[in-house]
């Protein structure tokens, strides 16, 4: 997005996006295992840095390069490896989604022939299967009702046990003879 104006860039270019979407789509920090509400999908979840080292050795490289030249770097240069490990991030997890579907995809066809990437994608079948992410899905509308109404009833219930607990004899006056 470089210098570009955030509120130009949302006006003109990113309409329909929400920002937690944005924030999926960018590969934020564990962005995608945050409770959002737009944007959520299981391929997110999987660790997929090992294999990204494993078929991207170059990128370790290049960040060393880029660290050799110190002040002479510029700050696009800088941000070229990252650029890279996010695009073969983004490679691997659209594949475990796609690439059984698309076995003849050259990048797909690259990724079936790899040992790590075949565990990788059968241990991921098994887990979305077993809904292990299932969790961190955003609620829909009703649902989220539902837990509201939930949680304002075990409120009511904590108040009203406390309420109870206060609710002792007044203490009584001494008398004076």
């Amino acid at each position: 997005m470089g210098h570009w104006l955030h509120t130009a860039l949302l006006q003109s270019y990113l309409k329909f996006f929400p920002v937690d979407g944005l924030l999926g789509a960018g590969l934020w920090p564990n962005a995608a295992q945050k409770q959002f509400d737009h944007f959520w999908d299981p391929r997110f979840f999987p660790n997929v840095s090992d294999i990204v080292q494993a078929l991207a050795p170059w990128i370790a490289t290049l960040k060393e390069i880029v660290r050799g030249m110190g002040a002479a770097a510029t700050p696009s240069m800088r941000s070229i490896p990252e650029v890279c490990k996010y695009f073969v991030t983004v490679a691997i997890q659209d594949a475990l989604e796609l690439a059984e579907d698309t076995p003849n995809n050259p990048v797909h066809a690259m990724l079936l022939n790899n040992a790590t990437f075949e565990n990788l994608l059968q241990q991921y079948k098994i887990d979305k299967q077993e809904g292990k992410w299932d969790s961190f899905k955003p609620l829909d509308l009703k649902a989220e009702v539902q837990q509201m109404r939930h949680d304002q009833s075990r409120l009511l219930q904590m108040v009203e046990k406390s309420m109870r607990k206060e609710q002792v004899e007044p203490p009584k006056t001494p008398t004076v003879t």
